[in-house]
């Protein structure tokens, strides 16, 4: 699961690293963590269960091109206990080196905004292990970027916090998401008072009728648009 998690597309997007190959590489110990994975060869790929040559050619490409993801992604695809994709950016933001990060300690993680004892403590946790240290060595040495990618983050949402209910059609959940929290607001799953507006597409759910109760602003995705000034 690890693995499948790495390889995920809101993490290392590594294209055509499914469940069912993550197992079969697995069973036949040839990766044991996910450095092992940049280390696979394209003939011992292609001798696997419906895996031809050109489908092995496509992930070594796929895994060669992972690599200058960024740091903000490796941070998410490691799998840290409460590090969602929001936390990584805020972390490679706030240590944009990784050396400094692996030995940041609790005070210096909680001086985050968004981070709280409990996930500080998760962070340094994870890094405290010595596989893990060692998994980021080899990642390393492999080639993986741990430089940061974050695009340049205005400040016009800051502060603000938003729920997406209902199919979009202009934006991925994804795309809308990344591009609220380029302009310095949260998206959270759930609606509370301290929601300032729930984002409705086509066939919302009860998260809808919530914000109506809550008498939160809802607004559809041509004012998303305008917010975003996109």
């Amino acid at each position: 699961e690890r693995i499948v998690h790495f390889a995920s597309k809101n993490g290392m997007d590594i294209d055509g690293l499914g469940g069912k190959l993550v197992s079969q590489l697995v069973d036949q110990e040839l990766v044991k963590d996910v450095s092992d994975l940049y280390r696979l060869e394209e003939s011992r790929i292609a001798s696997l269960e419906r895996m031809a040559d050109k489908s092995a050619r496509n992930l070594v490409e796929a895994l060669e091109k992972s690599k200058s993801r960024g740091l903000e992604r490796v941070l998410y695809a490691l799998g840290i206990r409460h590090v969602g994709e929001h936390l990584a950016r805020a972390l490679a933001s706030a240590y944009p080196d990784m050396g400094k990060l692996m030995s940041a300690s609790l005070e210096e993680l909680t001086e985050i905004s968004e981070i709280g004892p409990e996930v500080a403590a998760s962070i340094a946790d994870f890094f405290s292990h010595p596989e893990n240290r060692e998994i980021l060595k080899r990642l390393k040495t492999a080639g993986v970027s741990f430089q940061p990618k974050l695009r340049p983050r205005s400040a016009e949402l800051s502060g603000k916090t938003f729920v997406i209910t209902g199919t979009l059609d202009s934006y991925s959940r994804d795309e809308a998401k990344r591009a609220i929290e380029d302009r310095g607001g949260k998206v959270v799953s759930s609606v509370s008072r301290k929601t300032d507006y729930v984002i409705v597409g086509g066939d919302p759910g009860s998260k809808y009728d919530k914000a109506r109760e809550l008498k939160i602003p809802v607004i559809d995705e041509a004012e998303l648009r305008k917010l975003l000034r996109d």
